[in-house]
């Protein structure tokens, strides 16, 4: 409540401008920098190259379909979701 004595009604704008970056960067870490850590703590005991860029392939699928099955259970997206065709 201190803040929003401070900026009144633009608390909100200020709270999401300092809030999506954030969680922009922690979402870069989650697909990107995750699998390449532990891609690379798997070439350790991997040789091959093409092995450890099929896992890290697959470890970002799973990451990206586990977060959006976290996102339907938590009722944030419809499970049938619809999306209009339109002529463009």
């Amino acid at each position: 409540m201190f803040l929003q004595k401070i900026f009144g009604d633009k608390i909100d704008k200020i709270i999401m401008s300092i809030a999506n970056p954030i969680f922009y960067i922690g979402g870069y870490r989650n697909i990107y920098v995750t699998p390449m850590y532990l891609g690379n703590l798997l070439r350790k005991f991997v040789d091959s190259y093409y092995a450890v860029a099929i896992f890290e392939g697959i470890l970002r699928i799973a990451i990206f379909i586990g977060y959006i099955f976290i996102n339907i259970s938590y009722g944030r997206y419809k499970k049938n979701i619809y999306v209009s065709w339109c002529r463009t």
